[in-house]
């Protein structure tokens, strides 16, 4: 599994697997995941905003929190993300769709990602 990650996300994983809380690919979750780092195959419907250290969605996870928001200190998507990001640092892969808001400090976007957003560089 840490393999697959690492092969999806380009940054690199210095950390155990352990310390994430992960959906599988299989696997479709309504409700709530407090804080930390969480890292999505599956199929995450978010039921209030929340607050984590990292998001990682890979190509086949989608993340629903439309109406609600998800701050973090690092956001990478290869997948499907709706709703709003408040992020320090965002990484948008080719196979990402996001629609929402998106507020970052720093944001990459790989060609071939799909964004219906609006998009605010703060500076903190």
């Amino acid at each position: 599994m840490l393999k697959g990650i690492k092969k999806v996300f380009g940054i690199g994983l210095k950390k155990e697997i352990s310390e994430y809380t992960v959906i599988g690919a299989n696997t479709t979750i309504s409700g709530e995941i407090v804080g930390g780092k969480i890292y999505v195959e599956g199929k995450y419907f978010a039921s209030n905003s929340t607050i984590y250290d990292v998001v990682q969605i890979a190509k086949s996870g989608e993340f629903d929190c439309e109406g609600k928001t998800v701050s973090c200190n690092l956001f990478e998507c290869d997948g499907e993300f709706v709703g709003t990001v408040d992020a320090a640092e965002v990484i948008l892969h080719k196979n990402a769709y996001v629609r929402g808001v998106i507020n970052t400090r720093t944001i990459v976007i790989e060609e071939g990602a799909v964004l219906d957003v609006s998009i605010d560089t703060v500076s903190k």
